[in-house]
C-alpha cells in the first residue's frame, strides 16, 4: 500500500521541481525584489536585518514541497488512509478464517497448562452451571486469599517506601535507616536467588561439555521475550502511519522514506526474532484490538490536519484568493507586495539590540502579514482584507473535510468488509454444520421413537439411553 503513496508523492516533488523555473513568487523574491529590506528577527544573540534575496535559497526549497500539487495529495493521502483501513479488514477476515477465530471468544478460551496442571491436585470438584462439566473447585483461602494478600503487601511496600522518603526529607532519620536495613535484606535474598540460579546453570555446563547442546538448550539461551514484546512494534508502525497521513503534506516523499524503512525493518525484525529472541507463546487472538481503532482515529484526525497545513501554513489558499479576489488580471503579479507590511524603524524600541543597521535612507522595513501602515491612523492592525482571508481559509477546512469524509464513507460503503469468496465459504460451512445437527436430531427422534415402542410392547423391559456424540 506505500507503493502507490510513494509514487504520488515523488510525482509531487517532481512537479515542484519542474514548475520551479516558472514560479512567479520565487522570481520575485530572488530576482525583482531581492533588495527590499526585511524587519529583523531576533535570538538568542540579538536582532538582525536581512535583505528578502538572501531568503531566496529557502523560498525555492520550500516551493519542492508545496506547490499545486499539495492539495491532491492531500486528498488522495486522506483517501489513501481510508482504503488502506478497507482494505486491511478484508485481509484480516482472510485470515481470521484461515485459522479458525472468526466466532473466537476470549471468554471461551481454554485454560493455561500450567494452571491445569495445578488444578490436576484439587480434589474438591464441582459442577459448572454453563458448560455442565465437573471442574475442580479452586479454594478461596487456600489459593485466592494468598494471592490477594500478596498483592496487597506489595501495594503497601511501595506506599511504605514514598511514605519514608517524604519522612527522610523532613528529617526523620530513623525511618531511613530503617527503610535502608529491608532493603539490604531484599537485595541479599536477590543476589542468594541469583547465586542459585548461577551454580544450577554452571553445573548445566559442566554436565554437557562432552557432546554439544541440543536444539532447545540453544533455543533457552537465546533472550526470553517480555510480556509486551510486539507492544513497540504496534507502537512503531501506528507512529509512521500518523506520520505518513497526518504530516504527508509537509513533506510529501514521507511515504517513500516510510516504504523503505518498511523493507529494511522487515529483514532485521526477522534476523531479530529467529536468531536472537525464543520463540514466543502463540495465542489465539480474534484482530488487533484497540490498535485497529486507534488507526482508524489518526486517519479522520489526518484529514483535519492536512486541511488546516493547507490552509494556513501553505501559501496555495493566499495565492488563490489573490488570483480570484486582488489581481485585475488573475495573475500573481504583485503578490509578493500584497503577503508584506511596512513597518517604521522608528517604532522599534530602544532596548532591542540590533546587530546590523540597515542603510540610513531606509525608513521602513517589510514583514509578512497584512497589516495597515506605519501612516494610517489605526497603524499595525489587521486590515480587512485580512478577515475575508481568514474566512476564506476556514471555508476552505469546512468544505474539504467535508468533501473527504463523504468520499470516504461512500468509500467505506462500496468496499466490503468480508470478500465473497471468504463469505460464500462461510455460508458453505454454516450450511454443512446445519444438515450435521438436522441429520444427529433426526437419528436422535427415531432412536427415541424407536425406545418407545418397544416400552409399549415389552412394558417391564427398560432401555438406558446415552445421549450420541457426534464431532463437527
Amino acid at each position: 500500500m506505500l507503493i502507490p503513496a510513494s509514487a504520488v508523492g515523488v510525482l509531487c516533488f517532481l512537479y515542484g521541481f519542474f514548475t520551479l523555473v516558472g514560479d512567479a513568487h520565487s522570481k520575485d523574491v530572488c530576482e525583482n525584489h531581492n533588495d527590499i529590506i526585511l524587519c529583523p528577527r531576533c535570538d538568542i544573540k540579538g536582532c538582525k536585518y536581512e535583505q528578502l534575496g538572501q531568503t531566496c535559497t529557502f523560498v525555492r526549497i520550500t516551493h519542492l514541497f508545496d506547490n499545486g500539487a499539495a492539495v491532491f495529495f492531500a486528498v488522495f493521502m486522506s483517501l489513501w488512509a481510508v482504503i488502506f483501513m478497507e482494505l486491511w479488514k478484508r485481509y484480516l477476515s482472510k485470515i481470521t478464517h484461515h485459522w479458525d477465530v472468526t466466532n473466537f471468544d476470549t471468554l471461551e478460551e481454554h485454560p493455561r497448562p500450567e494452571y491445569l496442571a495445578k488444578l490436576s491436585t484439587v480434589k474438591k470438584k464441582k459442577v459448572n452451571f454453563i458448560t455442565g462439566v465437573n471442574e475442580p473447585c479452586v479454594s478461596f483461602w487456600k489459593r485466592r486469599v494468598p494471592c490477594t494478600i500478596f498483592s496487597w503487601s506489595v501495594v503497601l511496600l511501595l506506599i511504605y517506601r514514598r511514605i519514608a522518603t517524604f519522612l527522610t526529607e523532613l528529617g526523620l532519620l530513623g525511618i531511613q535507616d530503617i527503610t535502608i536495613h529491608c532493603l539490604d535484606i531484599d537485595k541479599r535474598k536477590w543476589l542468594l536467588r541469583v547465586y542459585k540460579k548461577w551454580s544450577v546453570h554452571k553445573k548445566g555446563q559442566c554436565a554437557h561439555e562432552n557432546h554439544a547442546p541440543t536444539q532447545w538448550e540453544s533455543d533457552y539461551n537465546l533472550i526470553n521475550q517480555e510480556e509486551l514484546g510486539l507492544f513497540s512494534e504496534y507502537l512503531e508502525m501506528v507512529l509512521q502511519f500518523g506520520f505518513v497521513t497526518i504530516f504527508v503534506v509537509a513533506f510529501p516523499l514521507a511515504p517513500l522514506f516510510a516504504l523503505l524503512n518498511n523493507i529494511t525493518e522487515i529483514r532485521l525484525n526477522a534476523r531479530k526474532f529467529i536468531t536472537f529472541l525464543r520463540r514466543p507463546v502463540a495465542e489465539r487472538v480474534k484482530n488487533i484490538g484497540i490498535w485497529y481503532r486507534i488507526l482508524n482515529s489518526v486517519g479522520k484526525i489526518s484529514v483535519i490536519t492536512n486541511a488546516l497545513i493547507i490552509a494556513f501554513t501553505s501559501s496555495f489558499i493566499e495565492e488563490t484568493f489573490y488570483k480570484v479576489f486582488i489581481s485585475p488580471d488573475g495573475s500573481l503579479n504583485g503578490f509578493l507586495n500584497f503577503t508584506l507590511s511596512d513597518f517604521n524603524i522608528s517604532d522599534f524600541p530602544g532596548d532591542l539590540n540590533i546587530l546590523s543597521e540597515p542603510d540610513t535612507s531606509v525608513e521602513y522595513c517589510k514583514y509578512q502579514d497584512h497589516r495597515e501602515p506605519p501612516t494610517a491612523n489605526n497603524k499595525y492592525e489587521y486590515k480587512s482584507i485580512y478577515w475575508q482571508f481568514a474566512t476564506t481559509c476556514l471555508m476552505f477546512v469546512f468544505n474539504f473535510t467535508c468533501l473527504v469524509f463523504i468520499i470516504s464513507s461512500w468509500i467505506c460503503w462500496l468496499i466490503p468488509d468480508i470478500p465473497k469468496s471468504v463469505n460464500l465459504q462461510i455460508r458453505h460451512e454454516n450450511h454443512v454444520i446445519n444438515d450435521m445437527i438436522i441429520e444427529h436430531e433426526l437419528r436422535k427422534a427415531k432412536y427415541l421413537a424407536l425406545n418407545e415402542k418397544k416400552k409399549k410392547k415389552e412394558p417391564g423391559w427398560k432401555i438406558q439411553v446415552s445421549r450420541p456424540k457426534v464431532s463437527l
